[in-house]
């Protein structure tokens, strides 16, 4: 993937959302954020990296309310990986939602670079055998 800088989502201000559709049903255990290292970044500056950020489970693509899997802290760059931090119900999601909190400190957008999700896929022969 082209982590080059500026190749990256964008958007204005400290906040905002991804929706992210997974190609299965997965049991996540782990995402991992990505931004440019810091010597690449314009001025050795990153602060449009997300800082706070929540990550949500949700049953179907625009669900109003999602499980909350975990609040996290990117402050490792440039890739950080996080477990999930709870799933009480044990459940499996097709779509997972990024909700960024706030950037380190950059009052005009914020970039993310890369997202990940790592998990276990659903078992079909389980639920359809």
């Amino acid at each position: 993937k082209d982590n080059s800088p500026g190749n990256c989502w964008s958007f204005t201000g400290s906040k905002g959302s991804l929706t992210i559709q997974l190609s299965a049903q997965v049991f996540p255990e782990y995402f991992t954020m990505d931004h440019i290292p810091r010597e690449l970044a314009p001025n050795r500056n990153a602060s449009s990296a997300p800082n706070h950020f929540r990550v949500l489970g949700l049953d179907y693509g625009n669900a109003p309310k999602g499980h909350v899997l975990g609040n996290y802290e990117f402050t490792a760059f440039p890739i950080q990986t996080f477990a999930v931090q709870q799933n009480p119900y044990e459940k499996f999601f097709r779509f997972i939602k990024v909700e960024i909190l706030s950037n380190h400190g950059n009052r005009e957008y914020t970039c993310l670079y890369r997202f990940r999700v790592h998990g276990r896929p659903h078992d079909t022969e389980t639920f359809n055998g």
